[in-house]
């Protein structure tokens, strides 16, 4: 570059899960030669917890819910998208209302269970992630046969 040019460069900063979250000042120095300059950016750091309310009942052929907590541990809040990744039984599905926000907010998370999925205990698996950072939790999942339940199908929470 020329004297009294100008360019433009990326900086990218990457961190690591021991990462503290919070606002960061960094110093940005630009030499060539003799010449220097400096900039001070501020780099925020989210962070987020993920949890439940407790693990879930369900009747085959029925459903039941369970709460979601996602909290915002530091930094500016970013969308957190809420999946089941894990421990689905075949024939159960898992929804989520509303599937994601910005921490601290709460979702329910809803198993319905179809009437040949098979009765056991079950570790379920929910991700909550920004397309970065993401967390997990584990609820148990019981699904009971109708005979149990009088009147065939239900739900019900523990």
């Amino acid at each position: 570059m020329t004297a009294g040019g100008s360019g433009n460069s990326a900086l990218t900063v990457s961190t690591t899960s021991a990462t503290l979250a919070g606002i960061y000042s960094v110093t940005v120095t630009g030499t060539s030669g003799s010449l220097s300059h400096s900039v001070v950016v501020s780099l925020q750091v989210f962070d987020f917890s993920i949890s439940n309310s407790g693990a879930i009942t369900v009747v085959q052929g029925g459903s039941g819910s369970t709460t979601i907590n996602v909290t915002l541990l530091g930094g500016s809040s970013m969308s957190v998208s809420l999946s089941c990744i894990g421990g689905l039984p075949s024939g159960a599905s898992c929804s989520f209302l509303p599937p994601s926000g910005s921490p601290t907010f709460t979702s329910l998370l809803t198993v319905a269970a179809s009437s040949s999925t098979l009765s056991g205990t079950y570790t379920i698996v929910v991700d909550g992630s920004d397309g970065g950072l993401g967390h997990t939790t584990q609820i148990t999942l019981t699904v009971l046969p109708p005979s149990i339940m009088s009147g065939g199908r239900g739900f019900f929470q523990e």
